[in-house]
């Protein structure tokens, strides 16, 4: 609902909890980087912070995504890796991000991605 986007709008992270989330963003076609991580993964946890920080500077939607618990999105995406961030705008994968986990890098692939 409303609360939802005003949440998402005011920058910092959103969780996905689940496909209808993923399709809703895809539905928007704004500019959005998510974050695909494992709960038990020590990579995803030691760029928590720094990708929560970049969600509430970066000019984008940033979003984080539990890859095991929903593996129907992880799959239709072909994330075999994590972390994995990757940038969708205009309803689709538009490129993956391979660069540093700090927020200069997480600001700057944003810009990209805008």
């Amino acid at each position: 609902g409303a609360a939802r986007q005003k949440q998402a709008a005011t920058g910092g992270l959103v969780e996905f909890r689940g496909m209808e989330d993923f399709e809703r963003m895809l539905d928007e076609k704004d500019a959005w980087i998510v974050m695909f991580y494992a709960p038990w993964c020590a990579h995803c946890q030691a760029a928590e912070p720094d990708f929560q920080q970049a969600a509430l500077q970066a000019p984008i939607h940033f979003a984080r995504v539990d890859a095991i618990k929903h593996s129907e999105i992880a799959e239709r995406e072909t994330v075999t890796g994590f972390p994995s961030f990757r940038g969708y705008s205009g309803g689709r994968f538009v490129k993956a991000y391979s660069g540093e986990r700090t927020v200069t890098g997480f600001m700057g692939f944003a810009k990209e991605v805008e």
